[in-house]
C-alpha cells in the first residue's frame, strides 16, 4: 500500500495541515493497534515530504527514487537480531543525519516498532531527538507506547491513529470479503484493517473452532485446566487472549439473542454460562492483556491456567 490508508483520513488530514502550516514537529510518535496502517501512513507522508512537488506526484526524480527504495534522504530503521533495535543502527542513523540533505529538502526517518529500542539505542536516539537538524522529521511507530521510556515519549508529539469503521469495512469488501466476514474480521483484529485482511486469509477460523472446542471440554470436565493451558501455549499469549475475548463476546451475543458469525457450536456452549460469568471471564482476559502491554514479567502457563480456571 503506497497511499495513505482510506480509514485513516482524519490522521492524514492532520499531517497535511501541519505540513501546509509549516508546523511539523521534529519527531512524531505514531501509535495504533498492530495492523492499523501506521507504516502505510508514515510512508505515504514521507513520500509527500520528499516529493519535489510536495504532493507525492509519483513522477519527479524524488518520487522515483523513493518508490525504488533508493532516496538518499529517507531512512528506515526496524528491529533486527532478537527483535531489537540496537545502538549500532542508531549510530548509523545519527551519522547520516549529521550530513546535509542530498536532495536539498527534508530528511525523513521512520523507526518501525520503536518500543523495541534497547536501552543503549534509546539513549543514543535521545540525542538525535534533541538536535535533529533543520527540515528533519522522525516518525516513531509503535503499538506499545508504554514500553518506550517517558523521556523518549516527551521528545515527540503524539499522533494516535483511530480507524474510521465505514471506510475500513468498504476497503475490506473491496479486497473480496463479504460484508459479514469483513465485519467479523474487523472486530477480530480490534479495528485494524490490514490485520483483518491477514486473518481472513489465514487459519484463524480453524483456531477459533479449536478454542471453542477447548472451552467446551473444560466446562464439561473432559479437559483439565492444566491441559487446556498447555495446548494454548503454542500460540502467542496476546493472540490467545484476544481470541478468548472474542469467543466470550460471541457467547454474550448468543445469550442476548444478537447475531453471531458462524455460531453452530456456540449455543450449546453458552448454556454453561450466565451473563455475569461471561462478563467476569471477559474482564479477566482484559486485565491479563493489560499486564502484557505493561511489559510485566508474566508466567504464561500460570496466566492461562488462571484464565481456564475462571471458565470451569
Amino acid at each position: 500500500m503506497t497511499d495513505a490508508p482510506p480509514w485513516l483520513t482524519q490522521a492524514w488530514q492532520n499531517l497535511l495541515k501541519r505540513q501546509t502550516q509549516h508546523a511539523l514537529p521534529h519527531a512524531l510518535l505514531i501509535t495504533g493497534n498492530k495492523g492499523i496502517g501506521k507504516l502505510s501512513l508514515a510512508r505515504a507522508f514521507s513520500k509527500r515530504l520528499l516529493c519535489k512537488m510536495k504532493k507525492a506526484c509519483g513522477h519527479c526524480h524524488a518520487c522515483t527514487l523513493f518508490d525504488c527504495g533508493h532516496h538518499a534522504d529517507f531512512f528506515y530503521v526496524a528491529p533486527q537480531e532478537h527483535g531489537q533495535i540496537k545502538i549500532d543502527q542508531i549510530r548509523q542513523l545519527t551519522e547520516a543525519l549529521s550530513q546535509t540533505a542530498q536532495q536539498g529538502g527534508y530528511r525523513v526517518v521512520i523507526i518501525q516498532e520503536a518500543h523495541t529500542l534497547n536501552t543503549a539505542a534509546g539513549n543514543a536516539l535521545l540525542k538525535t531527538l534533541e538536535e535533529p537538524g533543520a527540515q528533519t522529521l522522525l516518525m516513531l511507530l509503535t503499538d506499545s507506547a508504554a514500553w518506550l521510556s517517558a523521556t523518549l515519549r516527551s521528545r515527540c508529539q503524539l499522533l494516535t491513529l483511530r480507524t474510521e469503521k465505514i471506510a475500513a469495512l468498504a476497503w475490506l469488501m473491496e479486497q473480496g470479503l463479504s460484508q459479514e466476514r469483513a465485519q467479523y474480521f474487523f472486530e477480530a483484529s480490534e479495528a485494524a484493517p490490514l490485520l483483518a485482511l491477514t486473518l481472513s486469509q489465514s487459519d484463524y477460523l480453524l483456531e477459533r473452532e479449536a478454542m471453542i472446542n477447548t472451552l467446551s471440554q473444560v466446562v464439561k470436565g473432559e479437559l483439565s485446566v492444566v491441559a487446556a493451558a498447555s495446548v494454548c501455549l503454542e500460540k502467542p499469549l496476546d493472540d490467545t487472549l484476544n481470541l478468548f475475548q472474542l469467543i466470550v463476546m460471541d457467547l454474550i451475543r448468543v445469550k442476548t439473542d444478537l447475531p453471531v458469525f458462524e455460531n453452530k457450536s456456540l449455543p450449546l456452549l453458552s448454556e454453561h454460562f450466565s451473563l455475569a460469568h461471561l462478563f467476569s471471564c471477559y474482564d479477566k482476559a482484559c486485565l491479563f492483556r493489560q499486564h502484557i502491554k505493561s511489559h510485566l514479567n508474566l508466567n504464561a502457563t500460570l496466566l492461562l491456567e488462571n484464565l481456564f480456571l475462571a471458565v470451569s
